[in-house]
């Protein structure tokens, strides 16, 4: 049975065909004798019809026939060497590509002073997946002349050999020959494509289109780089170009359902993966596309059963497993999604990717030690993308090493200065190192490169808060709502800055809307709280409080979650003791107070408002206590001198009255020397002195 020539041999002979070197095969012509044959006239005469009948069969499509009247040439003239070459053609149009090898090689070492064989025979090395041989065939062909498609022809070789810098160079000798060639500027896009520089890619595609508009895979192509550089209105416009011509291909709908993705417009990706996977349901990436548009709906059970389609299609798909592992993490199945992701490194273990993956389970987990292994790994493997320096960064963060999470984040945005994650997290390392200003200049240029990343805006809102420039928090926060009209944090941190700003009216609204939002986030009711205290509302506070206390206490999160709101019960535990105090249920209070130094014995307020519950309660040493601990965290709290000097004239300890009131003095305090000579005089007494 007849089968298509390979699109290799196609190709090849197709530019032999416009340059006019196919001559043996494009113009009949009578051949001399084999010099060392000693053939009778008609014998001569017959082999040399034979030829020609050979070659006409061979351009009126019938191979068969045309292999029958060369092989019976061979037969008569062996040492004619193009009957070797035009029957190796019509092999090749068979099919039948090793026997074709066979008759190019012959056709070569009969002297062949031609490029001819070695174009052909590397096709069909090509069609036998020989691509290695095929490279050597070319380069042949070079060296003796080969005009500039043949370097478009060799860097298609480059290519399917992962020879990207090599195929762009090949591409452009050809365009230092002809400038004009289309072919070697789509080609070249394809090798940038592929070495991942998208936009050199997408200049060689611009000019591919100027001069072959017709070309329909440069849309496709195109629309691939415009997907990853994530200018998606641009990757929807090729994928409808290429829709427009193949609407039974498979390919454009899945790139544009892609695009569709990133751009938030779920509905319509899923249509068009539902698409891509009707026309082509073997391709098991096409289930997992569809699975990423599914998990960014959070209807998680669809994405995994996406995934578990395209395991039983192809179980040894590591991506497979490696996205339902992801999915199953983010169901709240941590162990199952690393055994998942492990499955997935076991078929490919050099995948960076996967190491990443693996990384980002492990840090879910909290188990940071192997994450940050996993991150190295990952690196170790050759991850270009600065994803993994920035997440060891972040790992090194939580570990609290972060001097060493400062120099990750800078190696990742040595290597992708351009994206604005690893700018985010260093500022948000050096939020909690306290240098806020550095926090404000990485935050801001990571808006800079994409003034909708809302992660940049939040960092740069909590370090202009805690640098007291709360009019510009506001207005960061104000842009977090806008980006994410449904973002209860961006409410609650707005909040924050108005109760800083004694605007409790503005605290109670947003933190209403916060709560609205998400009503199982502890901040919100921590900060309406407070403002109901401030605003003399006591009940109010203690309720709000009393719900931040319980969510806290329910807290499911991680141990960076955990260790979240751990912070946030023990402020919201003070804050309901403050406005148990108002209203003087002190034993209340006293318990508040107890628990919420129990979980943070640095709250320097709880100390505090417990001492002044003390005092009221007549309990002065304990306040005494209190106090003296309030002044070795903080020796700048001075006016805990003559809080405790209160306390200790109560005790009878008028020394300490003494000292703590001319500490207070000496640091700036008024104080009436008239009561200090008073203590003085009253203690000299005591001790028995005139």
């Amino acid at each position: 049975m007849r089968t298509n020539w390979p699109v290799y041999v196609k190709i090849a002979l197709a530019w032999l065909l416009a340059t006019g070197m196919l001559g043996c095969l494009s113009t009949p012509h009578t051949p001399p004798a084999s010099p060392e044959s000693s053939q009778t006239e008609p014998v001569q005469e017959a082999w040399q019809q034979w030829w020609e009948q050979g070659l006409e069969h061979g351009r009126a499509g019938r191979p068969d026939q045309a292999i029958a009247a060369m092989t019976r040439v061979v037969e008569v003239n062996p040492g004619f060497w193009p009957v070797y070459w035009g029957r190796g053609n019509a092999l090749a149009e068979m099919g039948r590509l090793e026997a074709a090898v066979a008759d190019f090689s012959e056709a070569i070492e009969l002297g062949s002073n031609t490029i001819d064989p070695y174009l052909c025979r590397a096709a069909a090395y090509r069609g036998l997946e020989q691509p290695d041989k095929a490279l050597l065939d070319l380069t042949t062909a070079i060296d003796r002349g080969a005009p500039a498609p043949v370097y478009v022809e060799r860097a298609r070789v480059h290519i399917e050999l992962d020879q990207y810098e090599d195929a762009i160079g090949d591409c452009s000798r050809a365009i230092d020959h002809n400038p004009g060639l289309a072919e070697a500027y789509f080609t070249r896009g394809r090798a940038l494509r592929m070495s991942e520089q998208w936009a050199k890619a997408i200049e060689d595609f611009d000019k591919t289109e100027t001069l072959d508009p017709n070309n329909t895979w440069l849309y496709q192509n195109r629309a691939r780089c415009y997907l990853v550089l994530e200018q998606l209105d641009e990757a929807i416009r090729d994928a409808n170009e290429v829709i427009a011509v193949w609407p039974d291909s498979a390919d454009p709908y899945n790139i544009r359902g892609d695009a569709h993705n990133a751009a938030g417009r779920y509905e319509a990706a899923l249509k068009d993966h539902d698409t891509a996977i009707r026309l082509a349901p073997e391709k098991t990436w096409f289930l997992l596309n569809r699975a990423a548009a599914y998990t960014n709906q959070k209807r998680y059970d669809l994405a995994l059963a996406d995934c578990d389609r395209a395991i039983a299609l192809d179980s040894a798909y590591g991506a497979a497993w490696v996205d339902r592992g992801e999915i199953r993490g983010r169901m709240g199945a941590h162990h199952e999604g690393i055994e998942d992701i492990q499955r997935g490194l076991q078929l490919e273990p050099e995948n960076p990717a996967f190491w990443r993956s693996l990384g980002d389970a492990y840090a879910a987990t909290g188990d940071y030690e192997k994450a940050a292994d996993s991150h190295r790994q990952a690196i170790q493997y050759g991850d270009r993308t600065g994803e993994a320096h920035a997440s060891l960064g972040h790992c090194l963060d939580m570990m609290g090493r972060r001097d060493e999470a400062l120099d990750r984040l800078s190696e990742a945005i040595d290597l992708r200065s351009d994206v604005p994650y690893p700018w985010t997290m260093r500022g948000t390392v050096y939020v909690q190192l306290g240098e806020h200003e550095a926090a404000i200049w990485d935050s801001s240029k990571a808006i800079e490169l994409d003034p909708s990343y809302f992660a940049a805006y939040h960092v740069r809102s909590v370090a202009l808060h805690n640098t007291g420039r709360f009019e510009e928090a506001i207005a960061d926060c104000t842009r977090m709502i806008e980006l994410d009209p449904n973002s209860a944090t961006g409410y609650a941190k707005r909040g924050g800055a108005y109760y800083q700003m004694k605007q409790y009216d503005r605290v109670l609204s947003d933190c209403t809307e916060a709560i609205r939002i998400d009503p199982n986030v502890a901040l919100p009711y921590l900060h309406r709280g407070i403002a109901h205290g401030s605003m003399g509302a006591p009940l109010e506070s203690i309720e709000d409080f009393t719900r931040a206390i319980q969510l806290c206490s329910e807290s499911r999160g991680g141990p960076a979650q955990q260790a979240t709101d751990r912070t946030t019960l023990a402020d919201a535990l003070n804050s309901r003791g403050y406005s148990y105090s108002q209203l003087e249920k002190y034993e209340q209070a006293m318990t508040d107070y107890d628990r919420a130094i129990e979980l943070n014995p640095h709250l320097v307020i709880a100390y505090i408002n417990r001492a002044n519950a003390c005092l009221a309660q007549q309990k002065y040493a304990q306040a005494v206590a209190d106090f003296s601990e309030v002044l070795r965290q903080d020796p700048n709290k001075v006016g805990m001198y003559p809080a405790r000097a209160r306390a200790n004239l109560q005790l009878g300890h008028f020394a300490e009255v003494l000292a703590d009131l001319e500490r207070y003095r000496d640091a700036g305090g008024r104080v009436d020397p008239k009561k200090l000579e008073r203590l003085r005089k009253l203690i000299a007494r005591s001790s028995g002195k005139n």
